[in-house]
């Protein structure tokens, strides 16, 4: 997790600056999976209730939590 203190500028098509950042890591083979795991990530932080929780979060185990979380 990455939470900017000032969020910056990512020249996005809403124009609205960037202040959360997610990394995936997975092996160079399974291409599906990497779209699944991003696909699943994209619609969780159209969330507010998800971005509150990760933005308020102290700690990367609770950013899991929620992400991971299907309920939130």
């Amino acid at each position: 997790k990455t939470l900017f203190k000032k969020p910056i500028d990512f020249q996005s098509v809403d124009e609205v600056p960037v202040d959360i950042v997610c990394l995936l890591l997975m092996p160079a083979q399974g291409t599906l999976t990497h779209l699944n795991a991003l696909a699943s990530i994209a619609r969780r932080l159209r969330s507010a209730e998800v971005l509150r929780s990760i933005r308020s979060a102290s700690s990367p185990e609770q950013v899991y939590a929620t992400l991971a979380n299907e309920d939130v």
